[in-house]
């Protein structure tokens, strides 16, 4: 068995309970338009496992994405299908939330996975201070820790923009800017027509591998370290040159939601989900 390191998403969940401006999955360029496929039911999760098994591999990190995977009405039976494939289909089970649908399905669910990142938005005044320490505080977060390896909060007090009238120039190191890509580990996006390198040419949808043994060993394992042909024109990649300029003023913005009236009232459900936990 070979096995392909870094962190591989599957985006389980084509919608999301929170409205944020420009996300990348739900907000595409801000159209409004979703580049996850759809809500993934386990018949889907036995396909991308059979697809990898079946070539004798494995993945060492697999990612519940989104979305909001919590949402997903399959979450409990996706998960506990992929606790039967530990050593078989992947090694590392990780997921990716905002930690606003905690009812106690999801709760138990959860307490099956190795890593949970939560990421935390500024939805209303303080909210990502009052929503750190309530959670860090609670009976949930202590129960989770007796189980899962590693919780993590990411506040995500800005997004990155594309600037769309900005080209690299020509002499910029592409292989540089590519080996301090945060993407290129740990963001590989699987479909069902292939792999993805990254969320960012997902989104694009370009240059996926299919699902080849041979194509697959060749880009993740001879080839890890070679940058994409889209790495020249990724928004990514501008954000990693003009950070290095001391320009990344140019594509942050702060976070907004598209629809705050309902976001406001996500939080404070998500809110009263963990503070009453038993």
């Amino acid at each position: 068995m070979i096995i392909l390191q870094g962190g591989f998403q599957i985006p389980i969940s084509s919608k999301c309970n929170l409205h944020c401006k420009n996300c990348g999955f739900i907000d595409y360029n801000m159209t409004g338009l979703s580049t996850a496929e759809k809500n993934m039911d386990l018949n889907d999760i036995i396909y991308l496992d059979k697809k990898i098994t079946d070539m004798n591999l494995c993945l060492s990190e697999i990612e519940l994405f989104g979305g909001e995977p919590t949402i997903n009405p399959n979450f409990r039976e996706i998960v506990e299908y992929l606790e039967t494939r530990r050593g078989i289909f992947f090694s590392r089970l990780n997921i990716t939330t905002n930690a606003l649908n905690m009812t106690k399905d999801v709760i138990e669910s959860l307490r099956k996975i190795d890593k949970i990142d939560i990421s935390a938005y500024p939805i209303q005044d303080n909210s990502l201070e009052d929503f750190t320490q309530i959670f860090e505080s609670s009976q949930l977060y202590k129960i989770l820790s007796e189980s899962v390896n590693e919780i993590n909060i990411h506040w995500q007090k800005e997004f990155d923009y594309d600037v769309t009238d900005m080209n690299l120039p020509k002499d910029a190191d592409i292989k540089s800017i590519f080996y301090h890509c945060y993407q290129q580990k740990m963001c590989r996006v699987m479909t069902f027509d292939g792999i993805y390198r990254c969320n960012a040419i997902h989104h694009v949808k370009k240059e996926i591998y299919p699902y080849d043994k041979e194509i697959l060993i060749e880009n993740f394992v001879t080839l890890k370290n070679q940058p994409l042909d889209y790495c020249k024109d990724c928004a990514v990649a501008k954000a990693i040159y003009l950070d290095s300029l001391g320009k990344s003023s140019l594509y942050k913005r702060e976070w907004k939601s598209n629809n705050s009236l309902i976001d406001k009232s996500v939080y404070k459900r998500g809110l009263k989900l963990i503070q009453q936990y038993d």
